[in-house]
C-alpha cells in the first residue's frame, strides 16, 4: 500500500535484498500478495522495485511473483477514493487521467497485465482475498481465472460487467480479490463452511490457502491452520517496528519481522 519503508525494511531484514536494493535471495521465491496501489506515497517506486527484482531473481535462479490485489483494478478503473492527492495533482498537471500512467501501453502497465490473481507454489495456494462456495460452484481452473481477470484489468466497472457474467463475478464481492469469508465470520461476508473449504483445497491440491486483503494485528491462522492471513496494518506496524511476513522453509512456516525470524507459525 505505497509504503516503501515497510517494503525495504522487511526485504532487507530477511535477506531478500541487500543494502543497494539488489536481489540477494538466490534461488528462493518471493510472493507479494497484491495491493501496492493507494494509501501510501511511494506507489511507482515499489512497482519499479519489484519489476527490477523479478528480472534479477530470474537471473539468479529465483522467482518474484506479484499477485493482483483489489486496489490494482480499482485504480486502473479510475476509482481513486484511496489514492493520495499527490498522484491526482501529478495526473492533472500532465493533463491526463491517473490510471493512464499505468495503462496497457506503458511498461508498468504491460507488466501489470501479466500478473496472476491466483497462484500455487508447491502445496500452497495464494490469492489476495479468498475463495468462497460461490467461487467453488463455478468450477474454474486457475489459468481460466487469471486469463479472465487479465482481460478486464484495464476496463472500468461498467465495462467489466458488460464483458461477461464471469468477469462481473470475478471482480465482485465473492471473487478472489474481494471475498473475506475465509477470515471473517460476519454473515455479510458469506463465511466458508469447513467442508466447502476442504472441497476447494482438494480441487486445487492445496494444503494451505494464503490470503491478504483483511487486516489483522499479526499473521493469523484460520480453519486449524489451513488458511493463513498475512495482511497487517503496514503504517501502524512499522511505527512499532512490527513489520510482518511469512517465510516458508520446506514444510516449516515462520512468522518473520523486520529483523528476521520471530517464531514458528
Amino acid at each position: 500500500h505505497g509504503r516503501l519503508d515497510c517494503v525495504i525494511s522487511l526485504l532487507q531484514g530477511n535477506g531478500v535484498i541487500d543494502k543497494n536494493y539488489n536481489w540477494s535471495f538466490g534461488s528462493n521465491h518471493l510472493m507479494v500478495i497484491g495491493d501496492i496501489f493507494d494509501r501510501g506515497k511511494d506507489v511507482p517506486q515499489i512497482f519499479w522495485l519489484f519489476y527490477k527484482l523479478e528480472d534479477e531473481a530470474a537471473k539468479a535462479g529465483g522467482t518474484v511473483s506479484f499477485l493482483l490485489g483489489n486496489h490494482e483494478p480499482l485504480v486502473l478503473a479510475n476509482d481513486l477514493r484511496y489514492t493520495k492527492d499527490k498522484y491526482k495533482v501529478l495526473a492533472q498537471k500532465l493533463n491526463m487521467n491517473y490510471p493512464k500512467l499505468f495503462g496497457p501501453d506503458t511498461e508498468l502497465g504491460k507488466w501489470l497485465g501479466t500478473r496472476n490473481a491466483m497462484q500455487t507454489i508447491g502445496s500452497d495456494l495464494y490469492v489476495h482475498a479468498g475463495l468462497g462456495k460461490n467461487f467453488y460452484d463455478r468450477n474454474l481452473s486457475i489459468p481460466t481465472v487469471n486469463e479472465e481477470m487479465s482481460k478486464a484489468l484495464f476496463m472500468n466497472k461498467k465495462e467489466r460487467r458488460a464483458l461477461s457474467p464471469l468477469t462481473a463475478f470475478l471482480y465482485g464481492n465473492d471473487g478472489p480479490i474481494w471475498y473475506r469469508g475465509l477470515v471473517r465470520t460476519d454473515a455479510k461476508y458469506h463465511p466458508m463452511a469447513q467442508d466447502s473449504l476442504q472441497m476447494v483445497m482438494e480441487r486445487y491440491q492445496a494444503k494451505h490457502i494464503i490470503v491478504g486483503h483483511t487486516i489483522f494485528k499479526d499473521i493469523s491462522t484460520f480453519y486449524d491452520g489451513k488458511v493463513i492471513g498475512v495482511n497487517v496494518d503496514n503504517k501502524e506496524n512499522q511505527k512499532k517496528k512490527r513489520g510482518r511476513a511469512l517465510l516458508i522453509d520446506k514444510d516449516t512456516y515462520f512468522v518473520v519481522g523486520d529483523k528476521g525470524v520471530l517464531r514458528k507459525l
